[in-house]
């Protein structure tokens, strides 16, 4: 649900950012983004937004649909999709859809780019998730 009223834009809706550079991108990374985006065009991250009627349709008969697989969620406590555009209890939703939902694990003080902003913690997260799979697996088997 986009918390802002009728005709406000992504943009409009998004926080100023502080000034550059930003303790989790550096000056060069940041030069090598600016170069490839200058190369390449930016049509494949804007294509994502183009076919958002395309890919309601194709998820709309899995609607109300749950998954049986096993499901791990990790998040951050700033990213401004998860707070402005998925309702009020967007976990509460995630865990009727994936029943086998086994760990939600949000990190504090990060934003959307959860993982260049906190790429330590994202890696220890990633590596408890992959212990506790190979853990569940060792279970499973004769």
């Amino acid at each position: 649900m986009f918390r802002h009223p009728p005709g406000t834009s992504y943009i409009d809706a998004m926080e100023e950012p502080p000034p550059l550079p930003w303790p989790w991108l550096s000056e060069l990374e940041l030069e090598f983004f600016v170069a490839e985006y200058s190369r390449t065009g930016f049509t494949g991250g804007l294509n994502w937004y183009r076919a958002f009627d395309l890919k309601w349709a194709q998820r709309k008969p899995f609607e109300g649909v749950q998954s049986a697989v096993p499901a791990y969620f990790l998040g951050s406590e700033h990213d401004v999709d998860l707070e402005g555009f998925h309702g009020e209890d967007p976990i509460g939703q995630m865990r009727a859809i994936f029943p086998q939902l086994r760990a939600v694990r949000m990190i504090p003080g990060a934003g959307h780019m959860v993982q260049l902003e906190a790429s330590d913690a994202v890696n220890e997260i990633l590596l408890d998730y992959l212990a506790d799979i190979v853990s569940q697996d060792d279970q499973l088997s004769p």
